[in-house]
């Protein structure tokens, strides 16, 4: 693709201008209502729509953009089943998890897992949150790099340092508010310029949409323009995908923290209204960029689907528009980068730095100086790993899969019993499981190789889980039981003052 300064300076250059008048907004709204900044919860007052669009962009990054563009190419209209998961996702987010953690006030995932089954359990999940969460990073980087690359040539390592840069201010200003309000604007220009993107396109394009679905069936691949593809995608890519994305999201402190910065519970369910149209319409938009890149000459310049999509945008596109579609594709990067280093930082300054190292709980001020140190070497560190790392878009849905028996074990232990022991052995197991399958061939040898790392460990978890926890004699009540009798109490209590 040859360079073109002029658009990616005007993507960068609108992500930038964005950032700063929304951090504006912010800091004069606390100013002249005298709030206190709360860097990372913002007050828990994010109303329903904010928590909608703020999910949906979290969950918007490199395996849409790229990941979704490029595997469209070899899946076709199945690649969906990555946002049908995670729109499915979406429900267990906002009707599930999320209203259990605000009504219970807690601010990580690893906090309510300390309250399930011990505080042996919370560095566990700390770490390998922290864990996969580092690497997902990486790879936003990875994509935030290679969209600066393309359109301007400059090398990777430049490209990861500058999109980076950037993305880190998308949180660091202003904390998880900033990140909110920026993806509600970011979501409106979204889908203004993919609207007009499309129609543009059809207009525009060597025979209109008809010759796309041409195109696939002279080539013999008529099954890519179904939503189930054929029996090996659906073997080797749609039912990993869909197990993975399914049980990461719910579990996993960036959308947890979104969720415990709702006023309510009621607003966390409204949210899902929003969330889904958002994330799942954008999905569509890129595996049908993906697609018609495959038939158009940039496929024979750049035969990879998320570069080709970036060079028919810039070429079959006004500049202007081009400079927006690339914009909101670097902002959507941005969040899912912003908010995971958000989170990973979370769990480091909440989990381990005020568990176990402060004399007393952090007050608004210090949480928010002692996050964002922490973001800025979280991200400096991906920053600097990513521009060594291969390009590995395929390792998203790998990543995703460590979250698979933390999911089990929540429901295991909200709504069974609650076994210490039962939770870490089958974290042991499970994880252990997933290393052998990355290492070995295994998962070939059972016929089940592609994306399926996170179905084995959803089996395993499940027999291991439940199971253990069956035999486990001293295993404490579910967490819904003990729940309820303590609500009870209170509101007896409550009650008796009023009377």
């Amino acid at each position: 693709m040859t360079a073109n300064w002029s658009l990616a300076s005007g993507a960068l250059a609108y992500n930038f201008v964005v950032i700063i008048l929304v951090t504006l907004w912010i800091k004069s709204r606390l100013r002249a209502n005298k709030i206190e900044e709360d860097f990372i919860l913002s007050g828990r007052n994010l109303p329903w729509y904010v928590i909608g669009v703020c999910n949906a962009l979290t969950c918007i990054g490199g395996g849409h953009i790229l990941g979704l563009t490029g595997q469209s190419w070899h899946t076709g209209f199945a690649t969906m089943w990555f946002s049908i998961s995670m729109c499915m996702s979406f429900v267990l987010i906002m009707m599930y998890v999320g209203p259990w953690l605000k009504r219970t006030g807690f601010v990580t995932i690893s906090g309510m897992f300390e309250t399930l089954f011990g505080p042996v359990v919370r560095p566990v999940i700390t770490a390998v949150a922290v864990g996969a969460c580092f690497g997902i990073v990486t790879l936003e980087t990875q994509g935030l790099g290679a969209i600066v690359t393309i359109s301007t040539g400059v090398p990777m390592w430049v490209g990861a340092i500058i999109g980076g840069t950037i993305g880190l201010l998308y949180v660091l200003l202003a904390g998880i508010k900033e990140v909110a309000y920026i993806n509600l604007v970011n979501a409106v220009l979204m889908y203004v310029a993919g609207i007009t993107a499309l129609i543009l396109l059809g207009a525009r394009l060597p025979g209109g949409w008809s010759a796309v679905n041409d195109f696939y069936i002279a080539r013999g691949e008529s099954h890519l323009l179904t939503i189930f593809g054929n029996g090996d995608i659906v073997r080797t890519y749609v039912v990993g995908t869909f197990v993975s994305c399914l049980f990461y999201n719910p579990i996993v402190q960036q959308c947890a923290q979104v969720s415990a910065s709702a006023k309510n519970a009621n607003h966390i369910k409204k949210a899902m209204l929003i969330a889904i149209p958002v994330n799942f319409l954008y999905s569509a938009l890129m595996v049908a960029l993906g697609m018609v890149s495959q038939t158009l000459d940039v496929a024979q310049i750049i035969p990879d689907g998320g570069p080709a999509m970036l060079l028919m945008a810039a070429n079959y596109l006004p500049q202007w528009l081009s400079i927006v579609i690339i914009g909101t594709f670097l902002a959507a990067l941005m969040s899912t980068f912003g908010m995971l280093s958000l989170a990973s930082s979370v769990h480091i300054v909440k989990d381990i730095a005020e568990e176990y190292f402060a004399k007393k709980p952090f007050t608004l001020k210090q949480e928010g100086k002692y996050t964002r140190i922490t973001l800025v070497v979280f991200c400096a560190v991906a920053i600097a790993i990513s521009t060594f790392l291969p390009a590995v878009n395929p390792a998203i849905v790998w990543c995703f899969s460590w979250a698979t028996p933390m999911f089990v074990m929540f429901v295991v232990g909200l709504h069974f019993k609650r076994s210490t022991w039962a939770c870490l052995v089958t974290f042991i197991v499970c994880f252990v499981l997933n290393m052998l399958l990355t290492l070995t061939p295994i998962m070939a040898m059972m016929n089940l190789e592609g994306n399926n790392h996170a179905l084995y460990m959803f089996v395993v978890a499940v027999v291991f889980g439940y199971g253990l926890t069956a035999l486990d004699k001293n295993a404490k009540p579910s967490f819904t039981k003990e729940y309820k009798r303590t609500r009870a109490l209170y509101d007896a209590q409550m009650a008796q003052k009023s009377s």
